[in-house]
């Protein structure tokens, strides 16, 4: 099941059958943008990087993965493309 999100929508990923989440997985994609320099349109790259912060039952922080740390306990970044 594919899920869009807009600049500041959430979803809740707790199941309402009871059942225990026990993977997700989270695509990302920046598509080029087009910047006008001086005459004309230039394609310009993106650079668009993911990150992961866990929490405990106390919203104390235990652990960030990003692209300098892509690996936990039970959490892989793939890093970049």
């Amino acid at each position: 099941m594919a899920i869009s999100l807009q600049k500041e929508q959430k979803i809740s990923l707790e199941k309402s059958n009871g059942w225990n989440l026990k993977q997700i997985f989270v695509g990302v994609n920046w598509a080029a943008i087009e910047k006008k320099v001086i005459w004309r349109h230039k394609k310009v790259a993106i650079d668009l990087d993911a990150s992961c912060i866990i929490f405990d039952a106390n919203n104390e922080v235990i652990d960030t993965i990003y692209f300098r740390k892509l690996t936990t306990q039970g959490i892989k970044h793939s890093g970049d493309d």
